[in-house]
């Protein structure tokens, strides 16, 4: 594996669906853990660790609200094609309570 090196950090949020959250009005979303973007030496790879815990409200179809609440660390991993970093791997997921 090629060496690494750290990048800045970076402002990361997480690749929700627009419906999803359109239906959602955030009140917390907060770093568990400062986020961490690497890239390969090369500039090939890349890859992203985040961990967050979000709160708020979602609008359910028949227009009540109800409490949202949840915890979640992912990886994403990103190739280099040309000048575009394409997604190709992802792994998520979520708990009740801050660990």
């Amino acid at each position: 594996m090629p060496p690494i090196r750290m990048l800045r950090r970076c402002d990361v949020s997480m690749r929700l669906s627009c419906d999803r959250i359109e239906s959602k009005r955030f009140v917390l979303y907060r770093d568990v853990r400062e986020p961490n973007a690497m890239v390969s030496e090369d500039a090939t790879l890349g890859w992203l660790i985040a961990h967050v815990e979000v709160s708020g409200v979602r609008t359910l179809s028949a227009g009540t609200e109800e409490p949202v609440y949840f915890v979640s660390a992912w990886i994403e991993l990103y190739r280099k094609e040309g000048e575009k970093r394409i997604l190709i791997g992802n792994l998520s997921n979520f708990s009740p309570e801050v660990n």
